[in-house]
């Protein structure tokens, strides 16, 4: 098991062969050319660094602390998610299940120099498929003013969700899966 908290469920049930392969395997579609989407659950130290870093920049950088070793990253109903486009991380985002109907995206965020390209839209496009397909129902989140309208186009309604946010200028907001 890695040492540093943030990385625990990364490391989990990993051998140093799994962990150390990821070098190999992104030299392979890097010779390829491979240009491709992938999403994944944060598993290896790079994914979760560059999770961290894209978080901290692009949702933190108004005066709140970002926790790396906050208790939701090793949580059993928090997922922590890269997109990946090649072999680049180019968003993250972060759900919890809240019930067995309801999932809350609690974070969803596109590094600087891949904003306007659809990547946050196609991550959000796929976290709705997955999300319904572990059987729940709804999602809602907690959007910032300046992302109400990037929800409002993909089918967020206004939405009640009685629950803490880190955000002071928001809108609940929500969509029946």
């Amino acid at each position: 098991v890695c040492e540093e908290s943030s990385h625990v469920k990364a490391a989990v049930g990993f051998t140093g062969y799994n962990l150390g392969k990821d070098k190999f395997i992104r030299g392979i579609l890097q010779q390829v050319g491979f240009e491709g989407m992938r999403l994944m659950m944060c598993t290896h130290y790079a994914e979760w660094d560059a999770y961290h870093r894209i978080r901290e920049e692009q949702i933190f950088r108004h005066g709140v602390v970002y926790d790396r070793n906050h208790p939701t990253l090793t949580n059993e109903a928090h997922f922590h998610f890269v997109l990946c486009k090649g072999t680049q991380v180019v968003s993250v985002a972060h759900v919890e299940f809240l019930s067995e109907k309801e999932a809350a995206l609690r974070s969803l965020a596109t590094d600087e120099v891949y904003k306007n390209k659809g990547y946050a839209s196609h991550m959000l496009k796929v976290l709705e498929r997955w999300i319904k397909k572990q059987g729940r129902q709804v999602i809602k989140v907690h959007a910032a003013l300046d992302a109400e309208k990037f929800y409002r186009k993909y089918g967020y309604a206004d939405m009640f969700f009685d629950d803490v946010s880190i955000g002071t200028e928001i809108i609940d907001l929500g969509k029946i899966l």
